[in-house]
């Protein structure tokens, strides 16, 4: 579903934001960042659209450019959420060459405009720009690493070590996502992170004074 939606950006802000995270893992010159934009394809998706429903191919790869995608499981009924992908953020748990249905689904948590790309696309970029292989390469391995760090944070930190560290890295996730999603995130119940956000603030309150 690809209907109105308020988010826009023109080709410059495009091409900052990409370069942004890529210049992370090489170099890429304005040039390099022009051609790209031409050859990429930006969709801008509503508020409740789905990337990915439950039981589809994810066969395409998505570049959050502006917005939130929130990924979830449907377990017993209930949403699962596992991750938020965030301005300027690959969408990490998609790869074009997955062949089994999909087991999670993606949705728009606000109005968001994506890079899209499918195996075609990727094999066009890397013909023009062969560079780009390295980068995708050392792009790939740091997501991969983040999913792993992710997980030990599951088995070793607690509840609000984990809210903490949400804070500090994502601080303007808090106020974009809805407390049940943040709090299915962090694998507690809505009612406990609220208990949590409060203890924290108390603490807050004490040691400013």
């Amino acid at each position: 579903m690809e209907t109105r939606a308020s988010v826009t950006i023109d080709n410059l802000e495009f091409a900052s934001t990409l370069k942004a995270y890529l210049s992370q893992f090489g170099e890429m010159t304005d040039s390099d960042m022009r051609q790209m934009v031409e050859l990429m394809n930006v969709k801008v998706y509503p508020k409740n659209s789905y990337l990915v429903r439950e039981g589809q191919m994810a066969n395409k790869c998505y570049f959050v450019l502006k917005g939130i995608v929130r990924q979830y499981y449907n377990i017993d009924g209930e949403e699962k959420t596992t991750n938020f992908y965030m301005d300027g953020e690959p969408v990490s748990s998609t790869f074009p060459t997955d062949i089994a249905p999909s087991q999670f689904c993606l949705i728009c948590n606000e109005d968001t405009m994506v890079c899209e790309a499918n195996p075609g696309d990727d094999k066009k970029l890397l013909a023009t720009m062969p560079q780009l292989q390295t980068i995708n390469e050392k792009a790939t391995e740091t997501e991969n690493m983040k999913v792993h760090e992710s997980l030990l944070d599951f088995k070793l930190l607690s509840a609000e070590e984990r809210y903490l560290k949400l804070l500090n890295d994502k601080p303007q996730l808090i106020d974009r996502v809805p407390l049940y999603q943040l709090a299915s995130y962090l694998g507690i119940k809505a009612e406990s992170l609220s208990r949590i956000r409060k203890r924290i603030s108390r603490n807050g309150m004490k040691n400013a004074k």
